[in-house]
């Protein structure tokens, strides 16, 4: 895939995560948590991995990556929770 065409799947990942889609919401998680089609930026990845867990269609994939980020923050009481 060209860099033109993952720019475009980005942006047109945006627009849907913008519109509440939980999938499209994952999606641009995990596009910010690689520099993929745009800079890693790991707010942005928080942000969007949270609302597609919040929003109940991502469930199992975005547990397990903000269970992750937590542990990498030494935030163990928060991960424990994402996993018990």
């Amino acid at each position: 895939m060209g860099r033109q065409a993952i720019q475009k799947a980005f942006d047109l990942f945006l627009e849907a995560a913008q519109l509440g889609a939980p999938s499209a919401q994952h999606n641009v998680g995990y596009f910010y948590d690689v520099g993929l089609g745009t800079k890693k930026m790991v707010a942005k990845h928080c942000f969007w991995y949270l609302r597609a867990w919040r929003n109940h269609g991502q469930t199992d994939s975005c547990t397990k990556t903000i269970a992750q980020l937590y542990a990498a923050k030494g935030n163990i009481r928060k991960r424990r929770f994402l996993v018990e």
